[in-house]
């Protein structure tokens, strides 16, 4: 093999997300973190975290962005949920 291939995504996360989860949720659980700590490391608020996760608010590409840097994953590997 020829240096890094790039960025893998686990199993389990893959799993997770097969599953219904939204990302978001699937990398959660992966780092074995919950709502309270993320929110708190992304500088977001609980109940925004939960209408992420739970698929009934998009969220801002910048509040997407803190939630992967807090999850140590690209930011590119969440869904663009903005409408418009």
């Amino acid at each position: 093999m020829r240096g890094d291939v790039g960025f893998r995504v686990p199993g389990e996360v893959l799993d997770a997300e097969l599953a219904g989860d939204h990302p978001v949720k699937a990398w959660r659980n992966y780092r074995r973190k919950t709502q309270d700590a993320l929110a708190q490391a992304a500088g977001l608020s609980k109940p925004y975290l939960s209408q992420i996760e739970n698929r009934t608010r998009a969220g801002s590409r910048d509040a997407l962005q803190k939630l992967a840097k807090a999850l140590d994953m690209p930011w590119e590997m969440l869904p663009d949920q903005r409408k418009g």
